[in-house]
């Protein structure tokens, strides 16, 4: 016993180096699978691609109080909508709700509300099950986004 505890002290860095590695290997994994069906679009061209956006997911309480601030990226392509992020930061997009490949043609509406010196564009649009779902999305070039959303909205 003392010589496993005396091993255990002796190589405690190691064991911790080791440790920090396996545990980042396996998040890294994890992140990489919810990705999945959010790598750059394979078909379609590209119409408007901005990056560093902050966004809130309405339908989900903690959406609502934390959201994801300028972690967002957001490409629109001819054929969809969709919203994702990069692989260290999947977790916290996924838990506000904001992991999202959205066609075109079930967007619902856009609408924006400018306030002091930010603006906030809320997309809603079918989801899965054609469940009714809302994101606000907060950037600097929110009009140029609405703009290129509206000749799709129905």
């Amino acid at each position: 016993m003392w010589d496993a505890l005396a091993f255990i002290v002796k190589n405690l860095s190691w064991i911790w180096l080791v440790a920090v590695i396996f545990i980042c290997c396996v998040l890294s994994f994890i992140a990489n699978r919810l990705l999945g069906t959010f790598q750059d679009p394979d078909s379609g061209e590209m119409i408007y691609s901005p990056k560093s956006v902050s966004g809130l997911y309405t339908k989900s309480f903690i959406g609502r109080q934390t959201g994801v601030g300028k972690i967002l990226h957001i490409l629109i392509t001819d054929k969809e909508l969709i919203l994702k992020t990069n692989v260290g930061r999947t977790f916290i997009s996924k838990k506000n709700g904001l992991l999202h490949r959205v066609p075109l043609q079930n967007l619902i509406s856009t609408d924006l509300k400018t306030e002091r010196d930010s603006s906030n564009l809320i997309v809603k649009f079918r989801g899965a099950e054609n469940k009714e779902k809302e994101v606000v999305l907060l950037s600097e070039k929110n009009w140029e986004i609405k703009e290129i959303l509206d000749r799709y909205v129905q």
